[in-house]
This record gives structure tokens, sequence and C-alpha cells, in this order.
């Protein structure tokens, strides 16, 4: 039973979904010994041996995400310190900048009929 579910998830996944697979085992365990009069309450799954590889690939995994998170967290408040600066300043004089910071340097030119 054990390994019949634990072969459905990659070595990255037992450790980031490990009470996922907890549970998939214990119901598989309760239907399978369940005419036996038997019942499990829980299981735990500790130790799990990994090559060292798998073990560098997970926690580089786990230090990406918290990576991201911390960006997240940094343009969430860029975007706070941006709009309490246009509150504070004034909109016209922030947007005056932003176009500044976008203009290639070449005037417009404009065609028309006058």
């Amino acid at each position: 039973m054990f390994k019949s579910v634990v072969a459905r998830y990659t070595a990255e996944e037992l450790v980031t979904k490990r009470q996922q697979v907890s549970e998939a085992i214990l119901a598989g365990l309760r239907t399978k010994l369940q005419g036996y009069g038997l019942v499990i309450q829980d299981i735990n799954m500790t130790n799990f041996k990994f090559s060292a590889a798998i073990e560098t690939k997970v926690s580089a995994s786990q230090r990406a995400e918290q990576a991201e998170r911390e960006l997240a967290r940094g343009e969430a408040e860029s975007i706070a310190i941006q709009a309490q600066a246009v509150k504070t300043n004034g909109g016209e004089q922030y947007l005056r900048l932003q176009a500044l910071n976008k203009w290639n340097g070449v005037l417009p030119t404009y065609t028309g009929a006058n």
C-alpha cells in the first residue's frame, strides 16, 4: 500500500506534499484493513532518505519560492510608496515625470489638413 501511493509522487512532492501523501496512505490502509476489524487512526511519515541532489533541488526550490514572495512584497511596497507620492505631490507632476522617463528623445511630428 505504502509503495503504491508513494510511487505516484516525485521526491520533491513527497517533501512538499507530505500531508497529502500521508492522507492517501491512511485512506488506502483503512480500506484494505477494514475487513479485518482493524482501525488505523493515523500515520506519520518520517526519515525520508533522498540523494543529496534531490535534497539540494528541494531546498533550492523552497528558496526560490521565498524569493518570489519577497519580490512580490517589495513590488507591493513600491507601488504603495508611488501612490503616496502621487497623492502628496500631485498627480500632474507624477505623470510628467513618467512621460519624461519613457520619452525616446524624438519630438513628435504631426501632419494634418491645416
